[in-house]
């Protein structure tokens, strides 16, 4: 297999397992901080939020 492929893959791997990582941590954190269940839950939904928001102005 190709190299760059390889690279691009475990780039792409690990900065999936940071993100799967972080979010639980920042949910807990939050929570420390006393927030409210809702405002915690409100931040979680902001990324798909996001992307939904913006996936219109991707071109094909």
């Amino acid at each position: 297999m190709n190299p760059g492929i390889i690279a691009s893959i475990a780039a792409i791997g690990v900065f999936c397992l940071t993100l799967g990582l972080s979010y639980p941590l920042l949910a807990l954190i939050l929570d420390g901080m006393g927030l409210s269940p809702g405002m915690i839950g409100l931040n979680a939904a902001m990324t798909p939020l996001g992307i939904i928001a913006s996936s219109p102005f991707i071109p094909p």
